[in-house]
């Protein structure tokens, strides 16, 4: 699922929501990077986003299990085309 017309990014519990544009600037990211990639629950209820981070108001309450997530840009993971210790 993409970006929908007036998605909103929440940085912190204690900050309020801002368009995806608008927390995109406030964070330097370039503009063609504001759009995500994005990460969506199933109701589509925004998780994450590539640059931004976690949307607080994904968090797992207090005393919760939860997952972290951590997102990697692409240049900074290994590149090969297999592996390369078997040659495949």
């Amino acid at each position: 699922q993409g970006r929908r017309a007036g998605m909103q990014f929440q940085r912190g519990t204690a900050t309020v929501p801002r368009s995806l544009k608008k927390a995109g600037q406030e964070m330097g990211l370039a503009p063609w990077r504001r759009s995500g990639p994005l990460l969506v629950d199933a109701a589509g209820r925004l998780i994450a986003v590539a640059g931004l981070g976690m949307d607080a108001r994904a968090f797992a309450p207090q005393d919760v299990p939860a997952l972290a997530l951590r997102w990697v840009e692409d240049s900074a993971l290994p590149q090969s085309e297999g592996d390369r210790h078997t040659g495949a």
